[in-house]
Parts: structure tokens; C-alpha cells; sequence
């Protein structure tokens, strides 16, 4: 375990309601809130204005002590407890799962000693956790009870069909629905996922998703230089897992073979911490991981701003396809750039963004080809795209949605009757 104090990154100007105050908080996740892919991003922009002073973070050691330097300069600056991540050399077993696997899920006890004691030193009022699936979320699950205070968690994504070992699968199933119905305030990353865990586990939850400074975006595109007029630029910014790979494969190498659209010839930009040398040629290229901080500009200098979902149909990616939504869609939505989307129609990405992109729901380069020609000539249809795709993120995603519909929650109980000050 290591203390490892504050980050000395830049992520923000503070609390975003200077005279409240906020419940001294407990955040425990494998994944510290930071950059190093979606789930941590999102919380990174959540608690991004909570008072530092008034949180802590308990995550693993392997996400917290080795990522790179520019991931973690985004880490939270509040206080931060890893914990070691066992690791072995060892042949993964043909049963059940890996024993590093089984190794890490043995940490429980000893997140919950941590937990208790942050608890006693701090005064901790509130815990949180996202990703259900480790033993991280148990952990967070278990000592709010123990400690007898309220739990909040969130749901990046469906992660059921994944388990870490069989005693996470085991934990799983046992505390399921206790876990859920124990939450204060349980949140859920899609309209689809909300619906799918009503018909799964009875249990009614809200939609909570990625946040932005919308001023960032809007400024960022008017200070751009002009777009130009003799190629068309598109950009995909985020990881390539194996929710979007095998869309992203296909287009790169059709991209990599030439595709000229209006005269104008069509090539990519990728910004990803996890870049994929096949994906790469004359015509998509792949500068590496920017800062959070940079994106606006990125995106702004882009024609085009693309969503490749993978089409496969192994149980567990589609069912988080059905459920999951993507960050890279809001900060794309903010900036005001037109958003192709190419995902098989029951994707919730679809559901959610149909109104505000254009889809294309089958791998089939003639329907991209039009899709990019009405992006780029039909500038009655793009502007409509993009006014309501601003309006969606002004009403859902940007920092005042984010104050009144997940920093609310943890303000402190006013100590004046109707919450007004007494006066003096």
C-alpha cells in the first residue's frame, strides 16, 4: 500500500459552488478517476470541481503507481491510498480463470482495513464506486454498511458477463441485488442499460454519463484556423478495445487504400493512449495520447468526428454494445462537429444519438461514402445536427447538468431550518 499524497496535475478551478459544503468523501475503484480510458475519464469529470480536501481515492496499485506520466498528471489532487496488484509469471489455469485473477480477489479483507481506516482518520460521510465486477466495488459496498453510511454507485458499464475469477463470480451473484437495491443513489450510463437492469434485477435507475466544459469546446472552434478545402479530415479520439476494433480495422484499411470523396481526399487522425501499428498507413495516423485539456482543438480541426462500433457477435461485447455509450460522443457533440456513426442498429449508442448523427448501421463503404457526402455538402442537415447535439449537451452534459444531477447529492444536510441561513 502506498500514501501516495496529491497529484500534481491541473484539473480544474475548484469547487463549482464555493459556499457549499460537500460530504467527506470515499471513493474506492480499481480505476482512479483520470484519464487512462472511458469509466475513468467519466469520474475524473465528475468529482473534477469536488473540494480535494473533502475525498479520498483507494484504487489498485497497477492503475495508480504504473501508469505514464501524462496519464497520470490527470489524477484528482485529493488524496490517494494504491493498493498492490498481485502479479505471477505463471501459466494461466485451463479452469476458471487466471491466478493472478484469483490472487487479486483475495485483497477484500485488507481494502476494507484501508477503508476503515480512512474512514476514522478522515470522517468519512459517503462512499462511492463504479464498475462492478472486482472486489474493489464489494469492498466500497461492504464497509458502507459496516460504517452505517450511504453508498452511491455508478455503472460505466455492463460488465456481467465478464468475471474476474470464480470467487468474484461467486460475490457477484450472492450480493447482486442486495448491492444495487443498497445504493442511495444508483446510476446507470445508458437509457438502455436502465432499461435492461428494470427487466433484470427490478431495480430503477438514472442516467448519468460523461460531463464537459462546454465554453471549451465553443471556444476552441472559434479560434481555429480554417478547415481545409482540399482534403477531408476526420478524428477519432479514445481507446480502441474491443468494442470498436473490428469496425475500426475495417475503415482504417479501406481509408489506408484511398478513398476520395468530392475531389477531396479523406484520411484520419487517431488520438489514443493505446495505439495499433496495423491500423496505421498513408492515410490514418495516430499521434498518440493528448491531454483531456487538448481535445477541444483537436476536434476542431476536424471536418468529420467518427464512432466505429464493432459489429461482433461474442455474448459479452455485444451485450455491453446494447448497454454502453461513449465519451468521445459528448466531446464530440460539444464541439460542434458533425458525428458519423458506423454501429449495428442496437447498439445504445444508436438509440441514444440517432437524432444528433448520422448512422450508418452496416459495414458497407457505398452508405459511409454518402453519409460523408451529406456531412460535408448538405449544410442545412449538419447544422441541425449540430444544434441539437449542443442543446442534448448544454441540458445533460455540461458542468451545470453535472452540478444538478450528481454533485447535489453529496452536499452536506444546511444545519438552518428550510436550508436557509439564520439570520444574524
Amino acid at each position: 500500500m502506498a500514501d501516495a499524497g496529491r497529484s500534481n496535475g491541473t484539473v480544474g478551478s475548484g469547487v463549482l459552488d464555493p459556499g457549499t459544503e460537500y460530504r467527506q468523501l470515499l471513493f474506492i475503484n480499481d480505476y482512479p478517476p483520470c484519464t487512462a480510458g472511458g469509466a475513468p475519464v467519466i469520474t475524473r469529470q465528475l468529482f473534477r470541481h469536488y473540494d480535494p480536501e473533502r475525498m479520498d481515492v483507494v484504487c489498485c496499485g497497477s492503475w495508480y503507481d504504473e501508469l505514464p506520466p501524462k496519464v497520470r498528471e490527470t489524477f484528482l489532487p485529493c488524496r490517494h491510498t494504491s493498493i498492490r496488484h498481485f502479479t505471477t509469471n505463471l501459466r494461466p489455469r485451463r479452469i476458471f480463470s487466471r491466478l493472478d485473477a484469483t490472487l487479486n480477489c483475495l485483497r477484500l479483507d485488507h481494502i476494507m482495513r484501508v477503508g476503515r481506516r480512512i474512514a476514522k482518520e478522515r470522517g468519512v460521510e459517503a462512499i462511492f464506486s463504479t464498475s462492478f465486477g472486482s472486489e474493489m466495488p464489494h469492498a466500497a459496498y461492504f464497509l458502507s454498511r459496516e460504517l452505517g453510511v450511504p453508498f452511491y454507485y455508478f455503472e460505466s458499464d455492463r460488465l456481467d458477463a465478464y468475471f474476474t475469477c470464480r470467487r468474484a463470480e461467486k460475490l457477484i451473484k450472492k450480493h447482486r441485488l442486495d448491492f444495487l437495491r443498497s445504493a442511495k443513489k444508483l446510476w446507470l450510463t445508458s437509457p438502455a442499460m436502465i432499461e435492461s437492469y428494470r427487466r433484470d434485477y427490478g431495480v430503477d435507475g438514472e442516467f448519468l454519463f460523461h460531463f464537459v466544459d462546454v465554453d471549451d469546446y465553443q471556444n476552441a472552434v472559434r479560434e481555429a484556423p480554417p478547415l481545409p478545402d482540399d482534403r477531408l479530415e476526420l478524428v477519432y479520439t479514445g481507446s480502441i478495445n474491443s468494442l470498436f476494433y473490428d469496425t475500426m480495422k475495417w475503415f482504417c484499411d479501406w481509408l489506408n487504400r484511398g478513398l476520395v470523396i468530392e475531389g477531396r481526399q479523406v484520411q484520419m487522425t487517431i488520438y489514443t493512449g493505446s495505439p495499433r501499428p496495423e491500423l496505421l498507413g498513408p492515410h490514418v495516423r495516430s499521434p498518440g495520447l493528448v491531454k483531456l485539456e487538448e481535445i477541444p482543438a483537436k476536434l476542431a480541426a476536424a471536418h468529420v468526428a467518427a464512432v466505429l462500433v464493432s459489429f461482433t457477435q461474442e455474448p459479452g461485447i455485444k451485450a455491453q454494445v446494447e448497454t454502453s455509450l461513449y465519451t468521445k460522443t459528448i466531446d464530440y457533440l460539444a464541439s460542434g462537429r458533425p458525428v458519423l456513426i458506423v454501429s449495428p442498429s442496437y447498439a445504445a449508442e444508436v438509440d441514444c444519438f440517432k437524432e444528433v448523427a448520422c448512422v450508418v448501421n452496416q459495414i458497407d463503404e457505398g452508405r459511409v461514402v454518402e453519409a460523408l457526402r451529406r456531412l460535408i455538402l448538405d449544410r442545412e442537415y449538419t447544422e441541425d445536427l449540430r444544434q441539437k447535439g449542443f442543446a442534448m449537451v448544454e441540458r445533460h452534459h455540461s458542468m451545470r447538468a453535472l452540478h444538478e444531477n450528481f454533485l447535489s447529492h453529496f452536499k452536506k444536510p444546511s444545519p438552518y431550518p428550510g436550508g436557509a441561513r439564520a439570520a444574524s
